[in-house]
């Protein structure tokens, strides 16, 4: 909210939902809706949609371009902004963005942090409940699980002694801003590092471990720049030598389904990114696998998702089997 703020105003909508203008498009008639709660917006006028990373990336135009950077004094490289149109006097001050380099160090400065965080004292309480959910501290280790701590400013602090400037951390998302200053944006939470072919970690999925085992809620929040959902799948950093092995790839629904499948030995799970499986994620799994099993929720919404990805595997050249209705048995459907 505080982010898209900076360049809408909004007007309250209703219980957690907020419009207002476009920046989009030009309209003259409010049809640019956020939901506070979900941290998503939509433009049902022209249509666009996303998280607030990808808000940014849209309404600056933001990119990173490794081999273009000037590396000054600290190390940290920085890009030339894109020409502008305006007279030299009316232009902003350049706005030096971090090279795709200094984008992985912070990533991964980060990741290791949060996983000290869980292994000590403060993550006593996440350790009680990744073990009561099964997942053991081989496997936390094998996916660098961590632990956000509560504090508004821990992160911060820690990449502060790293050298590591506060507008670096904040253009990766680790890092929020309002009127106040800045704040660390996951306080209190499980963390679910994502990594890229390279081993890298570019974003992460966060858990809400509720008390009194009330469940889970995943919500996905990522680095800018190095994350693109689409492009990615969790869990194939870890799974990719055992889907090599086989040569199938198990495809499930939830990270933690994939924690639960490598915990049981099955190390050829991995899943889409919340969203459903996409032509560039089948392609990266077709490089190792020949066949592909896709185990999704026996309910409507994973019927659907799995009728999707048939095309997507089919296209791709891999065997394909379809779980059944309740999700417990697999069947080879041939190849497409």
């Amino acid at each position: 909210m505080d982010i898209v703020r900076r360049y809408v105003e909004l007007k309250r909508a209703g219980t957690g939902s907020w419009k207002g203008l476009c920046p989009f498009h030009a309209e003259k008639t409010p049809s640019f809706n956020v939901h506070e709660q979900r941290q998503y917006f939509h433009c049902f006028g022209c249509g666009e949609k996303g998280d607030v990373f990808s808000f940014l990336v849209k309404i600056e135009q933001r990119s990173v371009h490794g081999g273009a950077a000037r590396v000054g004094p600290s190390g940290w490289g920085g890009t030339c902004p894109k020409s502008s149109s305006l007279p030299p006097n009316d232009r902003p001050p350049p706005r030096r963005n971090p090279s795709a380099s200094a984008c992985f160090r912070v990533m991964d400065a980060a990741t290791s942090f949060f996983e000290a965080q869980l292994a000590g004292s403060a993550g006593g309480a996440s350790r009680a409940y990744l073990e009561k959910r099964g997942i053991s501290s081989a496997v936390r280790a094998r996916f660098r699980l961590g632990y956000a701590p509560p504090a508004w400013d821990a992160l911060q602090k820690h990449l502060a002694l790293l050298q590591v400037p506060g507008t670096v951390a904040e253009q990766l998302g680790l890092v929020g801003a309002n009127e106040r200053g800045r704040y660390d944006f996951f306080r209190d939470r499980v963390m679910l590092p994502v990594f890229d072919r390279q081993k890298r970690p570019i974003g992460f999925f966060v858990a809400l471990a509720r008390p009194r085992g009330q469940g889970t809620q995943v919500r996905e929040l990522a680095g800018l720049a190095l994350f693109h959902k689409k492009e990615n799948l969790y869990g194939l950093h870890v799974a990719m030598d055992a889907i090599r092995r086989s040569g199938t790839a198990i495809v499930v629904e939830g990270n933690f389904d994939v924690l639960s499948l490598h915990e049981a030995g099955i190390e050829e799970a991995v899943a889409p990114m919340g969203t459903a499986l996409t032509g560039e994620q089948v392609k990266l799994l077709s490089r190792a696998a020949k066949r592909m099993v896709v185990v999704f929720d026996g309910d409507a919404a994973g019927a659907r998702a799995a009728e999707k990805a048939i095309p997507v595997a089919v296209e791709a050249g891999l065997f394909f089997a379809e779980a059944d209705a309740d999700g417990r048995v697999a069947q080879n459907a041939g190849r497409g």
